[in-house]
């Protein structure tokens, strides 16, 4: 049984393993069966991906995504706390294939992308426009390729306000949330 302040991995090497993450009321790790539908969208893209767990809090995303094989993950959150306990995970996991940088979002933008990513975990904190100011900015659009896949999570009142740079590939709600998976048109 998990605390209140822990999640468990459901997938991959580390199939019930926990990960336990500060009290903090702005971490709002996705929930399980989320999760679950989600690796199973992403089940022939995760093995060797190059993945980014944006807005980091708790790693479940990004930890379930190397436990799945991914080929490395970079967590990027604003708080030293939350990504530090996301290092310490990690190393109980003997794992190094990842990064950690901590810096505000969007401003830090600039200083994440150096190279594309196969897959980018977009889940803001809710009531923000984080979201959509995200998928709007500039930079986002120019290390993504056709192949590039966006997951992103917000509350089901909340609209997402897509460009034309942007197609929905998957989507899907429940009571309080939507959640879904994004891709670029560019190739289309």
């Amino acid at each position: 049984m998990t605390s209140s302040n822990s999640v468990k991995i459901i997938g991959g090497q580390w199939r019930g393993r926990n990960i336990h993450f500060p009290n903090n009321r702005h971490i709002r790790p996705t929930l399980g069966h989320v999760r679950e539908t989600l690796f199973n969208w992403l089940q022939t893209r995760v093995h060797g991906a190059r993945c980014l767990d944006l807005f980091a809090g708790s790693g479940a995303l990004g930890i379930e995504a190397l436990s799945r094989g991914a080929g490395h993950v970079t967590f990027v959150d604003q708080d030293k706390q939350t990504l530090s306990n996301v290092q310490h995970t990690l190393h109980s996991f003997s794992v190094d294939n990842y990064t950690c940088i901590c810096t505000s979002i969007p401003e830090g933008l600039a200083h994440i992308f150096h190279q594309p990513y196969d897959i980018i975990f977009l889940d803001p904190p809710f009531a923000t426009s984080l979201l959509n100011d995200i998928l709007h900015h500039p930079i986002l659009q120019k290390v993504v390729t056709p192949n590039t896949l966006i997951y992103i999570e917000t509350t089901s009142e909340q609209l997402i306000a897509l460009n034309d740079f942007w197609e929905i590939y998957r989507l899907k709600k429940t009571k309080h949330i939507s959640y879904g998976l994004l891709r670029s048109k560019i190739n289309y």
